[in-house]
């Protein structure tokens, strides 16, 4: 198969970067949005790095459903906090701003879209107006 420089790295993103993203999108999309409660703040330790985050609850039907917000993203007590979960889980819940939907999967992509956007940037890894070659047996890549 011999893809364009350009066409292989949007077929390597779409391999390693896409899939979180539209993870993400369908879990939005699938989610609902309610209004919480910030309940209190609370604080932990991981090793001996400190962690503090806010403890929110909000109900489904008669249900009361805790969770525990973003890292350092506190909210004063009693102060009402967005909220989106999944219907068949609500305690799969998140606080309702980008920070609280996006920073996971940012923090799972980044290190990849650094490498490509390096090899992208890179003249000498692929130059430009080559093509790539990707067979079954070695070489697995080509630069023609």
């Amino acid at each position: 198969m011999i893809f364009t420089r350009s066409l292989f790295f949007i077929f390597i993103f779409s391999i390693t970067v896409a899939p979180f993203i539209v993870y993400k999108l369908f879990w939005i999309l699938r989610s609902k949005q309610t209004a919480g409660i910030a309940s209190f703040t609370s604080k932990e330790y991981l090793g001996q790095l400190p962690r503090q985050f806010a403890v929110i609850k909000f109900y489904v039907n008669k249900d009361t459903i805790w969770f525990h917000g973003i890292d350092n993203q506190l909210f004063a007590k009693g102060q009402p906090v967005q909220v989106r979960y999944q219907r068949s889980n609500p305690s799969d819940a998140r606080v309702d701003n980008f920070k609280g939907l996006w920073i996971d999967t940012l923090i799972y992509i980044s290190p990849a879209l650094l490498v490509i956007i390096i090899a992208y940037l890179h003249p000498d890894l692929v130059p430009r107006g080559s093509k790539i070659r990707i067979n079954r047996k070695k070489p697995f890549l080509w630069i023609v």
